[in-house]
């Protein structure tokens, strides 16, 4: 089946209760048992792990990312075997692949990451003896050397984005899990930027996966969660991995959830649509005397080999002028809101550098763009104006 046809009809869901083709609210904290203490419905104990709303967007995430991206990409997996579980935010998701870490074991992640995610590694392996080395994951000789430091017996996670955020960097997958597999390492992608729409991580040899569902997957700027997905779950770390998020509460309202489930129906029209607007902006704008770069992955073989339909809504443009350059044409911009996040309906602008702070590897120099559902040429128009004369 079809990804738009599965997330439309959210997997042809209907309510067994009321017949309704929309998912209940469910905001019970707790559910009741049967005289002889048995479950009136299995798997339904406690709120904080067994919230309906959370299956029926987890079953088609699932789907979703067991299915290759195109034919002769990726390995198709058995639906069944990927698992999914819901977090309150993006973060949540990243950071309990760390949690399930134990002193001694090592995590290789990429230099150039979303910030927030990366400041708290470089922190959390610091506080709790966790060896912790940043490479440039385009350099698989730097990615090998990592992955040979530490005890042979050591856990091994190698944690990489794609595309980057914000320099649009492309990693290749494929290699990456041949290198990890020759080490015994499990290697896990934040997928967010591209979404399952774009990527499948999971099929190109991922262990994990995950992705902010704030951002393009919800889609409308209006609540906050994550997903974390996996391909196997017998092991002793993916045993741990599994408990941990009833274990810290690190779960969605109810009504975050629901919000996700709306989001998903139209998430692939509001993906295809954000990419192609975001790939006419870069191709236009190449060549545009005011810029020294435009950085989205539409010219990188292996965005090429590995995405499908779109090369995701973020867009980086580096200024000539450095960075005046960039704060002027960010002051002169009108349709685009200067507002942090991605992947809503609405553009969004962000001068990144300062909210990084001095460790940032992200050039003064650029802006991150967040391209929504306006009118391309409108789009194009505002970013001309504010670029003219710089």
């Amino acid at each position: 089946m079809h990804i738009e046809t599965l997330l439309a009809q959210l997997d042809h869901f209907i309510d067994p209760q009321s017949a309704g083709l929309v998912p209940a609210i469910q905001p019970s904290t707790t559910y009741a048992r049967l005289p002889d203490n048995q479950l009136m419905q299995p798997g339904q104990v406690y709120g904080r792990d067994h919230n309906p709303g959370y299956r029926i967007v987890e079953r088609v995430l699932a789907q979703i990312e067991a299915q290759p991206i195109a034919v002769g990409v990726g390995s198709a997996l058995d639906a069944h075997q990927v698992w999914a579980q819901l977090f309150a935010s993006g973060q949540a998701a990243g950071m309990v692949l760390l949690q399930a870490l134990r002193p001694g074991d090592q995590v290789i992640a990429g230099r150039h990451m979303y910030w927030a995610l990366r400041g708290q590694i470089e922190r959390f392996c610091e506080t709790w003896g966790v060896g912790l080395h940043l490479v440039d994951m385009r350099d698989l000789a730097e990615v090998e050397a990592a992955l040979g430091v530490g005890k042979a017996d050591c856990e091994r996670l190698l944690l990489c984005e794609a595309p980057t955020n914000p320099m649009l960097h492309m990693p290749d997958i494929q290699a990456l899990s041949s290198l990890c597999q020759g080490w015994g390492a499990r290697l896990a992608v934040d997928a967010t930027a591209a979404t399952p729409i774009l990527l499948r991580a999971l099929t190109l040899g991922a262990d994990l996966v995950f992705h902010s569902t704030t951002k393009a997957l919800n889609g409308h700027s209006d609540m906050l969660g994550g997903v974390l997905l996996g391909r196997e779950s017998s092991s002793d770390f993916m045993q741990r991995l599994m408990s941990l998020r009833a274990g810290m509460g690190a779960v969605p309202s109810a009504f975050d959830a629901w919000l996700l489930a709306r989001g998903l129906r139209t998430a692939a029209l509001r993906v295809h649509a954000s990419s192609a607007t975001a790939l006419m902006l870069a191709q236009a704008l190449e060549g545009n005397p005011a810029l020294q770069g435009v950085l989205y992955p539409h010219r990188e073989a292996i965005a090429q080999r590995d995405m499908r339909g779109g090369f995701g809504m973020l867009l980086s443009l580096r200024l000539a002028g450095g960075r005046e350059a960039a704060l002027t044409a960010l002051s002169r911009l009108r349709l685009f809101a200067r507002a942090t996040s991605l992947g809503g309906a609405e553009s969004l602008v962000e001068y990144r550098a300062p909210i990084e702070g001095p460790t940032s590897p992200v050039p003064d120099d650029l802006l991150r763009f967040s391209i929504g559902l306006e009118h391309g040429d409108d789009l194009l128009a505002d970013l001309t104006q504010a670029l003219a004369g710089l």
